[in-house]
This record gives structure tokens, sequence and C-alpha cells, in this order.
């Protein structure tokens, strides 16, 4: 996609950060209710920090959760995996993800009450 100005591509830009920052709340959402596997969730959060403005402070739970767990399968992949190795991997990560998820429900209020705020 080609633009002619300058104010083409700041409302392009503009309207690409707020659907990021849609996601950013659906995910969020998801997390806080369950809806989703955690780990797939931490990532979905991080992957969309890079584009929207927030605390460094809770940009680095998400990114120091998915550095931890890196080695975890998600999404379509756990599909892929032996169902005993998968168990191990799930039983090995279970007592982090425990300690760490009252932290992550926080962050997530936080960042759904930012992004309902900046919809007003």
């Amino acid at each position: 996609m080609v633009y002619s100005t300058l104010d083409e591509v700041l409302v392009h830009k503009n309207d690409y950060i707020e659907k990021v920052r849609l996601e950013l709340r659906e995910f969020a959402m998801k997390l806080l209710n369950d809806d989703i596997y955690f780990i797939e969730g931490i990532r979905e959060i991080k992957d969309r920090l890079d584009v929207v403005s927030l605390d460094d402070e809770d940009c680095n739970l998400f990114r120091a959760i998915d550095s931890d767990t890196d080695d975890v399968p998600v999404g379509a992949s756990r599909s892929l995996w032996n169902k005993e190795a998968l168990q191990k991997i799930d039983d090995k990560i279970y007592n982090y993800i425990t300690s760490v998820k009252p932290q992550v429900k926080v962050v997530c209020k936080k960042i759904i009450k930012e992004i309902d705020e900046s919809l007003l």
C-alpha cells in the first residue's frame, strides 16, 4: 500500500496501534478468565508489547515469563508432541505458573483498565 500524504501514514499507524491495543486487551481478558493456555496468552501479549506503551515493569514480567518458558510448546504444536513428553513439561512448569499467575492477573486487570479508559 502506498500513501500519498504523511497524514495518511499517521492515520494508518494509529489504526494499527488501536487494533493491537484491542488484541492486547482481548488476550489479557482471556488470561484473566483462564480462557487460554497460560503460556500461550503470555506469548500473545509479549508479542504485542513493542507496538503499545505499557509500564516497563509490566512488560518485563511478560518477557521474563516468556523467556523462562520458551521450551514449552503452545497452540497447534502441542498436538504434535508425544502425550507423555508434553505431560512431563506441563508438570515441570506447573509450580512456576502457579507462582506467577497472581501477578500476571493483576497486570492483566491493569492493562484492561488502561485500554478501557483510553477508549472513553
